[in-house]
């Protein structure tokens, strides 16, 4: 089973998969980030059955919800525009650089001079 849930305002999104591993155990994987990306992260959690893990799903689906998360519905048409809007709304990304230009670095240096 898997859910996902995007912050519109912040472009955020937040992903868990309950899985069954190799060796027959239950594990939640989390996954979370900014929409348009690469930055975000990852846990994977060890649970004591497949009803656990659905009653965990159910807890992390309330906090995403009370933050101010959409639950992607998994139309695609629904789901694309939900994520358009967030990638519309957002600020935009910029780098340090951009902020902060390098300077030339002789004159970062103190040569005593």
């Amino acid at each position: 089973m898997s859910r996902r849930w995007i912050h519109p305002q912040k472009a955020r999104y937040y992903r868990v998969e309950l899985v069954q591993d190799l060796l027959g155990d239950w594990t939640l994987v989390l996954c979370w980030g900014g929409l348009g990306s690469r930055r975000g992260g990852m846990r994977i959690r060890a649970v004591a059955s497949e009803a656990v893990g659905l009653e965990q799903i159910e807890a992390i689906g309330k906090r995403r919800r009370q933050r101010g998360y959409v639950e992607l519905s998994g139309s695609a048409a629904d789901d694309a525009e939900i994520i358009r809007r967030a990638l519309g709304t957002s600020a935009p990304v910029r780098s340090r650089r951009a902020e902060n230009p390098r300077q030339d670095p002789s004159e970062e240096l103190d040569l005593g001079e």
